[in-house]
């Protein structure tokens, strides 16, 4: 887990968003080492890491990067929000799931 590799990761990432695509071994490895790097996390690429993990729910791949979040970070009121609405939809509780993301639209 080398700073190098994760800024290839990163990019990565941002490929992934663009082009409509998901590598759940690359966000894995991504989430693994900002567990352990000693260096601030990038949140944004913690949140769309967990929001292309979601998109595929009921893969359990939300459940396991979740785990993956760095402990000082779960406090962090986007990720909360992600966590809230994965709730909502494992629930099935898709009126409530959409009302937050309009919300959320809105006050952004």
């Amino acid at each position: 887990y080398l700073l190098s590799t994760a800024e290839k990761l990163e990019k990565y990432l941002k490929v992934q968003i663009e082009e409509c695509k998901y590598d759940q071994t690359a966000n894995k490895a991504l989430m693994k080492y900002y567990q352990i790097s000693c260096c601030n996390p990038n949140v944004e690429n913690i949140c769309n890491i967990l929001i292309l993990a979601m998109m595929r729910l009921p893969s359990n791949d939300f459940l396991s990067l979740s785990y993956l979040i760095p402990t000082r970070l779960s406090t962090n009121p986007k990720i909360q929000h992600i966590m809230q609405c994965a709730d909502l939809l494992q629930r099935a509780n898709f009126a409530r799931f959409w009302n937050e993301v309009f919300n959320t639209l809105v006050s952004n």
